[in-house]
This record gives C-alpha cells, structure tokens and sequence, in this order.
C-alpha cells in the first residue's frame, strides 16, 4: 500500500494528531506516516496560526467553522459549506464530531425520568415576528414551557441572556 507522510498545524489546542478523523480516513486507503511538517508530503491545517504559510507541498485546509475556503493558500479544503468545487469536500461540524466520537468510548449515565424532566425552554429577548408568539401558545397546550428572557418571561430568573 502507498504510504503518505502527513502533518497537522493550526489546530485547536486539544488536537490529537496521532488520532482524528482525517488519519482514520486516510488509513482505509492509503498508509500514513505522521511526520514532522518540514518532512510530510501533505499538511492537513487550520485557522490557529500561520505555520503552515512555510509549508511548500500539498495542503488541505480544514475547517469547522463559519469560514471560506482560503484557496490562495490551500489546495484542497474540508468543511461545512455547500460548495460546487471539486477541491472541496463538505464534511458539516457534526459529522466531524460524530467521526472523531467513534474512538471514545460511549458512557451512558441514569438520565432524569421523563416524568421529572422539564418540558421546554423558551428564551427570547423581544418579541420578533408573530410566529414567535404562537410557537410559545401551541407549546404551552402541550406542557409548561419555562421562558426566561425579557419576552414572555415567566420564571424568577431575571434574564440569561
């Protein structure tokens, strides 16, 4: 199998890139070897810092956040928009999580029953368009809703926003 030595910079500070997605991903097709980003042949990066700018061969931009593609400075890029280019591939923040997720394991606590859990939370600071008004109407038939903004207020909490 072909191997690829890949690198990672600019990611968030709790970034394990010796396991995330990408490195998941790319084991299915090919064998990388996670090397210094001087050494690698890609550079998978992201918006924290500008190591990558003296980086000279392939390099993927990944994002999770409301951002552009930086072509300029990327030749392939990986986010959540709706893109028609086919250097980018749409991978939306919760499947992201969802594939990083699959390594850790799965803790289930004793959830509230039901029956002692609150219905709905409602919080809003005005009073907008009149659908607004009538989600809350339509919801409270059903069960209380706990509405703690400036509209439609009706808890002792003097507003979380």
């Amino acid at each position: 199998m072909l191997k690829v030595r890949i690198a990672f910079s600019g990611f968030w500070d709790n970034f394990k890139p010796e396991s995330n997605f990408v490195l998941d991903s790319l084991r299915r097709i090919t064998t990388p070897e996670l090397v210094d980003p001087r050494a690698a042949d890609v550079l998978f990066y992201s918006k924290h810092g500008q190591e990558h700018r003296r980086f000279t061969g392939t390099k993927v931009f990944i994002t999770s956040e409301n951002l552009r593609p930086p072509w300029k400075s990327a030749d392939f890029c990986i986010g959540p928009d709706f893109l028609s280019d086919p250097r980018f591939l749409r991978i939306p923040f919760f499947a992201m999580l969802a594939l990083d997720d699959r390594e850790r394991p799965l803790v289930v606590s004793s959830p509230t029953p039901w029956n002692e859990r609150t219905f709905c939370f409602f919080l809003y600071s005005h009073a907008g368009p009149p659908e607004r008004s009538e989600l809350f109407e339509l919801l409270s038939k059903y069960g209380k809703v706990t509405s703690a903004g400036r509209y439609l207020n009706n808890t002792q909490i003097d507003d979380l926003e």
